[in-house]
């Protein structure tokens, strides 16, 4: 009986790990990208920078035409806004 909860509490502990890591969002910035989980978009290649409004999320649109929504929402509010800058202020050195 107790290798048979032993076994199931592991299982319980790994299903917790990944359901926590999934939920995790990925952003990173680096001098020539914004990787996100779904995406990794080139600083040259984005055509237009969206702030957040009314609560969405900021997102890009890249010059084919696709959006890629940034996950901020889970960062406080003074990391957020200092993101947002960062990222607006380096569209604008690449895109000028």
């Amino acid at each position: 009986m107790a290798r048979f909860n032993a076994f199931f509490f592991v299982i319980f502990i790994v299903r917790e790990y990944l359901t926590l890591k999934a939920s995790r969002p990925l952003f990173i910035i680096s001098q020539d990208f914004i990787l996100t989980r779904n995406a990794k978009v080139l600083f040259s290649q984005i055509a237009e920078w969206r702030p957040p409004r009314g609560g969405s999320e900021p997102s890009v649109i890249t010059k084919d035409k696709r959006q890629i929504d940034l996950p901020t929402s889970l960062l406080e509010k003074d990391k957020r806004r200092e993101l947002e800058a960062l990222i607006s202020e380096r569209i604008a050195q690449i895109t000028s």
